[in-house]
């Protein structure tokens, strides 16, 4: 099992976490609603907690409070599973609440 299989199969025992199903994508996405913990890899000075909204094998979806470009480089760390993964903003977008939704590859683990 991969880590992101792990990462899964423990979102999906915590209690806190609502999965559901969405196959509007070729690939399976989850719904999630996870607190993660982001940081520059690129050496813009942010560290926060973003909220994940959804995820595939390939990616991600989070909003955040900071005001990232498409081509930054972050480190999301999962606190309760203690996972990390490294990935690429491919989409940004502003949201009507004032935070942006950033659409993230997946690089490695």
């Amino acid at each position: 099992m991969g880590p992101l299989e792990t990462a899964l199969r423990r979102f999906d025992q915590d209690d806190s976490t609502l999965l559901v199903e969405d196959d509007r994508r070729d690939g399976s996405r989850v719904k999630i609603l996870k607190q993660v913990r982001i940081s520059g890899l690129d050496g813009m000075p942010y560290d926060e907690v973003a909220t994940v909204i959804d995820l595939t094998r390939e990616g991600l979806y989070l909003t955040t409070r900071s005001q990232l470009n498409v081509g930054t480089e972050l480190r999301l760390v999962f606190p309760d599973t203690g996972s990390e993964c490294t990935c690429l903003a491919v989409r940004v977008e502003d949201l009507p609440n004032g935070r942006q939704g950033i659409g993230v590859r997946i690089l490695g683990w």
